[in-house]
């Protein structure tokens, strides 16, 4: 089991910064792109965006001591802010905190080199405003000297609850006893109860030497920055405004509907935005709705914003182009689209720009416009598009590895990188072609997937369980797809709006699908549940988003508080999986009943019928349709020699799985990666639990752990390549693998007490076809027939432990004439009988999968 490390709260990372689309750099690309004909090349000069010398970043001077000081929204220095019991998002340059569950909580953990010396910083200045009815706040301090969160570490403060900014200064040495030594942690509680309906924007905190000092640091709060653009998101959208869409007056109501309920499918159409004008509504033509209604438009005028319906649900993209407004009959019936109908296009993209002539518009975004009735290749609109990106500071996803030619410019890399231009080479385009293009632009700029997904269904998964406490990348994602993986398990640190964005991103390029961990509430109250985070629906429509790891080693206690949880959750979120973990047999009773943290596991109970009543439980409980189980069997000896220390361990695998097969339910199994019961895992190790679990049946399988064992800070080392070794020998498998349905397994030759770990009680009888086993060796057989037609096939795992070093020889006959083949080593191989006997070898640890025809 996982002890202490699965008691983790969920902690969601809140992004210090917006990750804004690539714009040009301060200097001159002079490479060029190739078109179909180079006739590109042949006429025009390379596209010039600004000169190539960059300019060395100004300076910035405070007029107060930065050492310690934080803006909520944004960060120069190491330290992370984390929110728990919040949702937490980034409006104009302000954080705005709604609370999702009791005692709100926004935390800094000071990483070394960052830990404020209390002695010399004793002032603390705090920025915010709030409206809620909870009128007391706290902070909560832990140093190097009282390092456990005691009682006297509280200073409590008045909430002012009208809405208007607040300055506060606190001279903590004072008013607090724990103020000393090195500050570690430095919790703000804004409200201290519960208050679901509260509205609070942080702005700043910072801890300094004098008053005078901390004084500075609210005086220099800064008003909205109109010449970037912001992502608002209260109830159930989000909402883009570009550069300069705002002023000193503006708030994010005059951009958002006050309808903030999920947009409902009426009839089979899906609603869109439009911008109300009297009786009539505009369509907002870069708007959408996704799969589950969650609502994302571009808002670059104040106004109000409705739903509406149209007449019918847009099918294709010239439909989806059509009823925004952004191409006409004419312009998609063209063979080759003119710049002028690109530069077009994009202006139709703009509620405020409509009525400015094409030329002028197409002018500012420095485009050439001294030939507006040429044809336009996939270049020019790769310009267009880059410029009118970054015109916008709209924030896209680019593909980080995306570079279609040697010294590419930007402009191809981005507009291609993002999925919005997937040919770059094309003389000309239709327009079809282009009402493609606009579709995905629109798509992009409201980050929905765009890039071709590479996710696989119907295959076995492997998945890691990984702490990712560095900042990951593209890069990361591909380090675990390579290593054979096509699943994560995340354990909160990726729950920054714009990391999970990229780790979907590119799970969707790599197949690697996610179980987030943004929504895992500790304590579920069924009276008044845990909202699921706007996050959630906001990224329903990536498929590689798998769900949300939400519970982990339950006792039966709070399987009536998950069942309503998962019924919750399937319902908001269909499709998606509300992940949980259930307990070993080697769970205790108080485990068994309270969960993983109620008792040490220093026991076990012999009685094997109180952990058949709780998966049985679990099963008849909670709805979905897989459940997965730790299992940790390999250990070593007095001796330091590796041996299996858990003699129930096929027993508890076979309690698990008849429970999975009479309640049709997928079996998903962690396996033992990591350093447990002082095991160093190899390849061996590791494919035996592997080979041993599909013989029950499991088609699913996740490291524990992957981020920080089978790498060190994303980096591979051996223990990976191990890995790596044994989860492409599975997957090799997984095409053929996935056609069958488990019926059971029994041993052969495990009676001995050296072999008590292979034992098991309920072994499958009725796998007639397989005749005239015959073996010296200890051996597992799982059984299996086809899930569409006929045939059947069978695992067979050598089950000596490594201890032993003794290789295995099995011989069989079948009933009938068939065609036999394995899959061994990741091979598959024919097998031809001789005097009617098939014959197989099997290294210790290894298994194979026999498939008859």
């Amino acid at each position: 089991m996982k002890k202490a490390i699965s008691l983790l709260l969920c902690i969601n990372f809140i992004a210090v910064a917006l990750i804004a689309c690539q714009k040009p750099s301060t200097g001159t690309d002079t490479a060029t792109a190739t078109t179909a004909d180079n006739s590109f090349l042949e006429t025009e000069p390379p596209f010039v965006l600004e000169t190539e010398e960059e300019e060395p970043p100004e300076e910035i001077v405070y007029p107060y001591d930065n050492t310690h000081a934080y803006i909520f929204t944004m960060s120069d220095k190491k330290t992370d802010l984390t929110t728990i019991n919040v949702s937490a998002t980034k409006e104009f340059n302000l954080l705005r905190i709604q609370p999702t569950n009791w005692d709100p909580i926004v935390s800094y953990t000071f990483q070394p080199g960052e830990q404020v010396d209390t002695t010399e910083y004793p002032y603390v200045a705090y920025r915010y405003k709030a409206k809620s009815t909870v009128t007391r706040g706290l902070f909560y301090v832990v140093t190097d000297l009282h390092p456990d969160y005691p009682d006297n570490s509280i200073t409590w403060f008045d909430v002012d609850t009208s809405g208007e900014w607040t300055n506060r200064i606190y001279n903590m040495k004072e008013i607090n006893e724990c103020w000393e030594g090195k500050l570690t942690t430095f919790r703000i509680d804004p409200i201290n109860g519960e208050d679901l309906n509260a509205e609070i924007y942080l702005d700043r905190v910072g801890f300094f030497k004098t008053e005078a000092d901390a004084q500075a640091f609210l005086e220099a709060a800064e008003d909205v920055d109109y010449s970037i653009s912001y992502k608002l998101t209260p109830g159930y959208t989000s909402v883009l405004v570009p550069a300069g869409s705002v002023n000193h007056s503006s708030v994010a109501a005059d951009f958002t509907m006050s309808d903030t309920s999920l947009a409902p499918r009426k009839n089979g159409i899906t609603p869109l935005v439009g911008i109300k004008n009297g009786d009539d509504v505009t369509p907002v033509p870069v708007s959408f709705v996704n799969g589950v209604g969650y609502i994302s438009y571009m808002a670059e005028t104040k106004g109000e914003y409705v739903l509406y319906y149209p007449n019918q649900e847009p099918a294709t993209d010239a439909d989806f182009v059509k009823v925004r407004g952004i191409m006409t009959d004419e312009m998609l019936r063209a063979e080759a689209v003119t710049l002028e109908t690109v530069w077009s296009a994009l202006r139709n993209t703009l509620v405020d720009c409509v009525d400015e002539p094409i030329a002028v518009w197409a002018a500012s975004l420095g485009l050439d416009t001294s030939n507006s009735q040429r044809v336009a290749t996939a270049t020019d609109i790769s310009k267009a598009v880059y410029a009118y990106l970054n015109k916008l500071d709209a924030d896209v996803y680019v593909d980080p590895d995306y570079y279609p030619a040697p010294n590419a410019i930007k402009a191809i890399k981005v507009a291609s990188g993002s999925g919005i231009i997937t040919d770059i080479t094309a003389s000309s385009l239709s327009g079809g072609e282009l009402a493609g293009i606009m579709t995905r632009l629109v798509k992009a700029m409201l980050n929905q997937p765009v890039l071709p997904s590479n996710i696989k269904e119907n295959t076995i998964k492997i998945g890691g369980w990984s702490h990712m406490f560095w900042d990951v990348t593209d890069a990361d994602i591909k380090t675990l797809a390579e290593c054979g993986m096509n699943m994560l398990v995340t354990t909160g640190e990726l729950d920054a709006e714009a990391t999970a964005r990229l780790v979907l991103q590119s799970g969707c390029k790599y197949g690697v699908q996610t179980l987030l961990k943004n929504y895992s509430p500790w304590d579920y109250n069924m009276e008044s549940p845990t909202p699921i985070p706007l996050s959630c629906y906001a990224f329903y429509d990536f498929d590689s988003y798998l769900g949300n790891h939400v519970f982990d080693e339950p006792g039966s206690n709070f399987f009536d508080e998950m069942a309503h949880l998962a019924s919750r959750y399937h319902s908001a979120l269909p499709g998606k999986t509300c992940f949980y973990n259930l307990l070993p047999m080697y769970a205790n009773a108080a485990q068994l009943m309270e969960g993983a943290w109620a008792a040490p596991i220093e026991y076990y109970d012999p009685d094997h019928e109180l952990y058949v009543q709780h998966v049985t439980d679990y099963a008849a409980t909670v709805p979905g349709d897989y459940m997965c189980v730790d299992i940790y069997p390999l250990g070593v000896n007095r001796k330091g020699e590796k041996v299996v220390n858990y003699n129930d361990w096929l027993k508890n695998m076979d309690i698990f799985a008849t429970t999975c097969r009479e309640s049709n339910r997928d079996f998903w199994l962690y396996i033992q990666t990591s350093k447990l019961n002082d095991r160093e895992i190899d390849y061996n190790d590791l494919r035996w639990q592997m080979y041993v679990g599909l013989s029950f049946g499991a088609n699913t399988f996740i490291h524990f752990t992957y981020g920080d064992n089978l790498t060190d800070n994303g980096v591979p080392n051996q223990y990976y390549y191990e890995a790596q070794r044994a989860n492409l020998e599975i997957m090799a498998l997984s095409d053929e693998y996935m056609q069958y349905k488990n019926l059971g397994a029994f041993n052969l030759n495990c009676s001995k007490s050296k072999y008590k770990y292979a034992k098991f009680d309920n072994q499958y009888t009725d796998f007639d076809i397989l005749k005239n086993v015959q073996s010296e060796n200890p051996l597992l057989f799982g059984c299996f027939e086809k899930k569409d037609g006929a045939g059947y096939a069978f695992t067979v795992v050598n089950m000596s432990d490594v201890i032993y070093d003794e290789d295995a020889t099995v011989s069989f006959s079948l009933e009938g004439e068939h065609t036999v083949s394995a899959w061994i080593k990741g091979e598959k191989v024919t097998l031809t009988p001789v005097n009617g006997a098939y014959t197989l070898n099997l290294d210790v640890t290894e298994g194979a999968f026999v498939v008859i025809d």
